[in-house]
């Protein structure tokens, strides 16, 4: 063993004085004496260090076997911790790739639930807002259907109230032109008498149209006008001449139907000197 070895290293050393010093033949008892007393001190050193010497080879066989339990767990913890890590790696991938897999497949799945019920809710919404606007709209079209028949019942009215009216003012216009041209014819013919009478029933026809102003001013102004033309002709012969006229004139404007024409007369006046001294008179 190692502790063995070094054992006669030192004896070597301790027993280095001895064997310089040996005991000659003329030493003393005394010295002799002291020698072997050192030797015997020297042999119990020795000894005494064997035995220390000895314990510490023990004590390092100890460390050394102990050095080499330490490593031989360590090695065994690190080869454990190493395949622990390892499975724990492994475990986690596993885990990783399960979690991954799982979240896909429940987003896929809860992205199709959530899908189908928004599919669902539209659908219930899109049914209730048609119903809501079919209701609405048949509200709507049976309101504006009353309104409508409504409207079509006064617009009816009020188109055969219009036709009658225009039918009146065409009756009427037809019946003042007819009256006006007879008139004209026998003021052309010098029946004079006779347009006077013609032109007396134009601006009866006139005055029945005169609140809608179916028969043109214009057109009253022109029959007055040839009626005291007439009476101016028809007195042309007479030797009284313009008395004859006025007496004439006076006549004709004691009708009622100048009664209503009193505008007409004021402007029909201006181109007869005569008739408008009658006016104011």
């Amino acid at each position: 063993m190692p502790s063995r070895l070094l054992l006669v290293p030192l004896m070597l050393v301790f027993s280095l004085p001895a064997l310089a010093n040996p005991p000659g033949p003329g030493d003393s008892p005394s010295a002799q004496s002291k020698t072997a007393q050192s030797s015997d001190i020297t042999s119990h050193r020795l000894d005494s260090l064997e035995v220390r010497q000895k314990e510490l080879g023990d004590a390092v066989d100890r460390a050394a076997l102990r050095n080499d339990y330490i490593e031989k767990i360590q090695k065994q913890y690190e080869t454990y911790y190493e395949k622990a890590f390892s499975t724990q790696t492994q475990l986690l991938t596993i885990l990783g790739i399960f979690l991954t897999v799982s979240l896909f497949i429940g987003g896929k799945l809860g992205f199709r639930i959530f899908d189908r019920q928004i599919q669902l809710e539209v659908k219930s919404a899109t049914d209730g807002l048609r119903l809501e606007f079919e209701t609405r709209m048949n509200s709507q079209l049976g309101s504006l259907s009353e309104k409508n028949n409504t409207q079509l019942k006064e617009l009816e009215g009020g188109l055969r109230t219009r036709i009658v009216v225009l039918e009146e003012g065409l009756q009427l216009r037809s019946e003042f032109q007819f009256q006006f041209f007879m008139g004209m014819s026998a003021f052309l013919d010098g029946e004079f008498t006779s347009a006077v009478g013609r032109y007396h029933n134009a601006l009866e026809v006139y005055l029945k149209g005169k609140p809608q102003n179916t028969i043109p001013k214009p057109a009253a102004l022109t029959a007055i006008d040839f009626i005291f033309s007439s009476l101016q002709k028809m007195t042309e012969s007479s030797h009284e001449g313009e008395a004859e006229f006025i007496r004439e004139a006076e006549e004709e404007l004691e009708n009622d139907i100048y009664e209503q024409l009193a505008q007409e007369l004021a402007e029909i006046a201006k181109r007869h000197p005569e008739l408008k001294r009658l006016l104011k008179s």
